[in-house]
């Protein structure tokens, strides 16, 4: 269960109240991109990574390991950069905000719970993310919005997305606004670095 409350808390209300395995859908909305959307560049940029994670609007320090991990793995799949703890030329700063009705949720498992799933439910947890990279010549920033939709006992499906486990979703949800970030970095002429360590504009 600890997974679980560090990704969404309407998926966690729902399921401590519920006690039914649940499952996980990424929203399709921002899920129109793969790697295949970045150009590999012949050189990593190194970046400094800093994140903050918050629900509904206050800080949540508490899960900020479980964000950082995610993003690093993310990162480590683009080719695009690499992770420097210290001295990097540049800095990527992470922010996602958990948006959920954590009382409808927990009503809802309620009466989930009280049919042992035959009264199935689903609930929303959204992401507001932005994301502000900042090489020396002046911080880009960017918005992205994203959901992760859960469902315990017998509800349909949200989405046509095969179900994921709970981890799972929200590692995808990382990787699509990450994907979205560096293609749009990469349209303004970021992290596009030739052979002789000279950034290349993306035409």
């Amino acid at each position: 269960m600890r997974t679980i409350r560090f990704i969404g808390a309407g998926l966690l209300a729902l399921s401590l109240v519920a006690c039914i395995t649940p499952h996980a859908y990424v929203d399709p909305a921002l899920h129109d991109a793969t790697w295949t959307a970045i150009k590999p560049p012949a050189q990593k940029q190194g970046v400094g990574l800093d994140i903050e994670l918050f629900r509904n609007g206050e800080r949540l320090a508490r899960a900020d390991k479980t964000l950082r991990a995610s993003l690093e793995r993310a990162l480590a799949r683009s080719g695009v950069v690499v992770v420097q703890p210290g001295g990097a030329p540049a800095t990527l700063t992470a922010k996602f905000d958990n948006i959920a009705d954590i009382s409808a949720a927990m009503k809802k498992g309620f009466g989930t719970g009280l049919t042992f799933g035959a009264k199935g439910s689903s609930v929303t947890d959204a992401y507001a993310i932005t994301f502000v990279y900042d090489d020396g010549s002046g911080p880009i920033e960017k918005h992205y919005e994203h959901a992760l939709h859960t469902t315990i006992g017998n509800a349909p499906a949200p989405t046509s997305a095969a179900p994921m486990s709970p981890a799972q979703a929200f590692d995808q949800v990382v990787e699509d606004a990450l994907i979205h970030f560096l293609r749009d970095l990469q349209a303004e002429g970021k992290l596009v670095i030739g052979r002789d360590g000279r950034a290349r504009f993306v035409g």
